[in-house]
């Protein structure tokens, strides 16, 4: 499995379109691991409307930047290979499945795209 971890502060206008993006994956072995800083809008919303299971928020309560949330989401996460996506991002239908399939025919550890 890939935990899929996405940092997030008010970003209520983009974060759909980021999850999405993800949800609609053509490899379906992952987890998403929202770490969710509370803003002043309704990011928390938007998430909660999407209803998949596959969606994890934790909270990031003390202000710990972009790095610190990562860390709270690689603590917070189960999957055997990690990614990230920014909150902004999205991304192509098989973006997954591609990096997967070059950790599997290389036998290597990590892949980048």
């Amino acid at each position: 499995m890939i935990s899929i971890i996405v940092p997030v502060f008010e970003s209520e206008k983009t974060i759909k379109r980021c999850l999405e993006s993800i949800l609609n994956q053509s490899y379906q072995d992952f987890e998403i691991v929202v770490v969710y800083k509370e803003g002043n809008d309704k990011t928390l919303d938007v998430i909660n409307s999407l209803h998949d299971s596959r969606i994890r928020v934790v909270y990031q309560h003390q202000e710990s930047g972009p790095g610190g949330a990562r860390n709270i989401g690689i603590d917070s996460s189960t999957g055997e290979y990690l990614g990230f996506v920014e909150l902004d991002d999205f991304i192509e239908k098989d973006f997954y499945g591609k990096l997967y399939q070059r950790i599997e025919n290389d036998k290597s550890d990590i892949a980048w795209g």
